[in-house]
């Protein structure tokens, strides 16, 4: 038997990121805010607010965020902290606090997030 060496070269229309194309790898909120309503933002903020509502309402997520402690005003960074989302703040620049009865966490720009049903 012949071994056969194939070569695919693939061009590529758009420049894309494969991880979020396959929905393998999460959530970045601060994108999905940038894509979707940055450009008519007064207009459109309750709209992120509902989707934002709607994806994360009731369900963990886990991930990269920086936690406010009652009473304190610095932020500690917490590595694979894994939140239940119960009480949601939305701010007006589309950042996403999730509170809890002794800390705030901040969801970073910067960060993919895994939401799960857990």
């Amino acid at each position: 038997m012949k071994k056969v060496k194939e070569i695919l070269y693939e061009k590529f229309e758009k420049e894309s990121d494969p991880i979020k194309d396959m929905d393998i790898g999460g959530i970045d909120f601060y994108d999905e805010y940038i894509e979707r309503y940055k450009q008519e933002e007064n207009r459109l903020y309750k709209e992120w607010q509902e989707f934002v509502m709607q994806t994360i309402q009731g369900k963990w997520v886990s991930g990269v965020m920086d936690r406010y402690e009652r009473g304190k005003y610095t932020a500690k960074k917490i590595t694979n902290a894994s939140i239940l989302a119960k009480k949601i703040v939305v701010g007006r620049d589309g950042l996403i606090n999730l509170e809890t009865d002794f800390a705030t966490y901040h969801l970073l720009p910067s960060e993919r997030y895994k939401i799960s049903d857990k």
